[in-house]
């Protein structure tokens, strides 16, 4: 399902969706959803600016540097058949092993950055790689508070990342220290941020805490999740 957001001033339309990955039987096969989506978004009109990817653009969960880069070719064919830019958090399937993020660094750039669109801020966040699960860790969130602070004068902000922070009925699936999840939502509060796009759980969730609203979109290709958490398969 895509989610479409109009921006409240109607002069900036952009698309959201997460957790695209294939399945573990069969992880080098056209992820056809994430396509369909793709499509379908394109016929959209207005037609969406751009598409934010909460993160598991990949099977990933391998150290096998073949299997991931033709993993990431697959994906970036996909992409490519979108008429849009398509900026992506990291998710814990791309950020499970070094080796993966190594690929990941090389074709997308740094797993935390920002960028500006219409007099918007758009934040995306590292919280679910090997080096940052569940945590951004002490030099990302300096930046973070740094970046929000420098940006806080523009229309608002919007910030992705992968592992939800916020939820109400899949709060299960909560993996974020709860001292971390307040302290981020005073950051946002604090800085103009609108809303929070969050992955990781395969279904649709929208909460709202002090104005700001806090979005699941999970489920452009993967199985729909329920309530508890699914435990991590081995590494291969």
């Amino acid at each position: 399902m895509m989610v479409l957001l109009p921006s409240w001033c109607a002069c900036l339309h952009f698309a959201v969706v997460g957790d695209s990955q294939l399945t573990f039987d069969n992880p080098l096969t056209e992820p056809s959803i994430l396509k369909v989506f793709i499509k379908d978004m394109s016929a959209q009109e207005p037609r969406p600016a751009f598409l934010l990817h909460t993160g598991d653009i990949i099977t990933g969960w391998t150290s096998s540097d073949s299997v991931l880069r033709k993993q990431y070719a697959i994906f970036r064919e996909t992409a490519r058949t979108a008429p849009f830019p398509i900026n992506n958090a990291i998710g814990n399937h791309e950020g499970y092993t070094r080796e993966s993020i190594a690929i990941y660094r090389k074709e997308f750039g740094p797993t935390w950055r920002s960028f500006d669109m219409d007099g918007w801020h758009f934040v995306l966040l590292d919280n679910a790689s090997e080096e940052h699960y569940a945590k951004l860790g002490a030099e990302q969130e300096s930046w973070l508070a740094n970046d929000l602070e420098a940006h806080r004068s523009m229309k608002g902000t919007f910030i992705a990342f992968h592992l939800p922070i916020v939820a109400d009925e899949m709060e299960g699936w909560l993996e974020v220290d709860k001292s971390e999840r307040d302290r981020l939502h005073a950051l946002f509060r604090a800085n103009n941020v609108k809303a929070v796009f969050q992955g990781h759980v395969h279904t649709y969730e929208m909460c709202v805490r002090d104005g700001i609203k806090y979005m699941i979109s999970g489920g452009a290709g993967d199985r729909f999740s329920t309530g508890r958490r699914r435990d991590r398969p081995a590494i291969t």
